[in-house]
């Protein structure tokens, strides 16, 4: 999870955000129906906290969708290639649909066979990647999910390329009487929309976020983005989770990955046919579903109830912050930031929306 984490300038409603977020998408050509869906998609990242994949992205989408670059009016279709196992095509629209769609079907699947694998192609990026394996675990399934990013913006160890994503992983496990467990996060040290929005801000990036691309030393300057390269987790560990995930995400699910994925320093002048993988998994396999989330639930508590370390308040499980956040701003309203809020009202003008909020 990333949240901006600069002060904020407005509180808004997740209505009347998903109001503007929506009529802003179907103002750039999408369908009403898909255009409110793809909105609520958007605004829930910012309910939980993600803001960099909220609604930060939609100058950005509505861009490629005047464009072309992302079909306003997809057939998104589903291929079930056998018991377990299906491919859903997202038809080159907005990667909010296509997710979603696999998570809705290998949420069915693994009801039926206790286990599902769902790929994506000819998708585009789809936000927070938390929010699809959070669907699943509100159904009682564990759910794994992780994609290819729509641009390159690491290197391999030891390389000076950007042909990796910062391809994120979300794990969502369901447990009584609480929020999911959700552990989700990019293979790289920061999410690139965290990097842009402090960028565009002229704030200097934070030490180890960004290498030069030719001496492997820190980047802070942000008008020097594009010399450097988002460095990965873990050094060559999360370079090859980053590519373990661009081999099952996107090769095996016939999207691109590699050279075929545009460097993010260069406009997107093609379609980006992104890759996403969705893992469903029935616990009540194992064991009685109810009986597996009280032991989940049991095993949390213990972490959250564990003596902190100097200088910590609290033990925090991933989900609990993610779940605090969400209530906080489901109740008080989402907190935008003052450049966030400009490049909406920005966009709202240029298409001729209504605001439905003060400004």
């Amino acid at each position: 999870m990333s949240t901006l984490g600069v002060e904020s300038a407005l509180l808004v409603s997740h209505d009347r955000l998903a109001a503007l977020a929506a009529d802003i998408l179907a103002a750039s050509g999408m369908g009403d129906g898909d255009a409110a869906t793809a909105a609520n998609l958007i605004v829930e990242a910012n309910l939980c906290g993600a803001d960099a994949h909220g609604v930060f992205r939609l100058s950005d989408y509505s861009a490629l969708l005047r464009k072309g670059l992302i079909n306003p009016r997809p057939l998104v279709t589903s291929d079930i290639r056998g018991p377990a196992v299906a491919l859903v095509d997202g038809d080159g629209g907005i990667g909010h649909l296509s997710a979603l769609r696999a998570a809705e079907l290998a949420g069915e699947l693994a009801l039926t066979a206790g286990v599902a694998w769902v790929g994506v192609r000819r998708s585009n990026h789809a936000g927070a990647t938390a929010i699809y394996a959070e669907h699943i675990a509100r159904k009682g399934l564990v759910g794994i999910c992780a994609s290819v990013a729509a641009a390159n913006h690491m290197a391999p160890w030891g390389g000076a390329e950007p042909l990796l994503g910062t391809n994120p992983l979300a794990i969502a496990v369901p447990s009584a009487g609480q929020a999911p467990f959700v552990l989700d996060f990019a293979t790289s040290v920061a999410a690139f929309g965290a990097v842009k929005t402090l960028a565009m801000a002229g704030q200097s990036l934070p030490g180890g976020w960004v290498l030069d691309r030719m001496t492997g030393e820190t980047l802070t300057d942000p008008t020097k983005l594009s010399q450097g390269t988002l460095a990965p987790i873990a050094g060559h560990k999360g370079s090859g989770l980053a590519l373990a995930i661009g081999l099952l995400a996107g090769v095996m699910s016939g999207a691109a990955f590699g050279r075929d994925i545009r460097p993010f320093d260069q406009p997107a002048d093609a379609p980006a046919d992104v890759g996403h993988m969705v893992i469903a998994v029935d616990p009540g396999r194992f064991m009685q579903r109810a009986q597996f989330e009280a032991e989940v639930a049991r095993h949390l508590d213990s972490f959250a109830e564990s003596t902190p370390t100097l200088g910590a308040s609290a033990v925090r499980w991933p989900g609990a912050r993610r779940a605090a956040i969400c209530a906080k701003r489901s109740k008080g309203g989402i907190p935008l930031d003052r450049s966030v809020v400009k490049r909406l009202a920005d966009l709202a003008h240029q298409l001729d929306c209504p605001i439905p909020f003060s400004l």
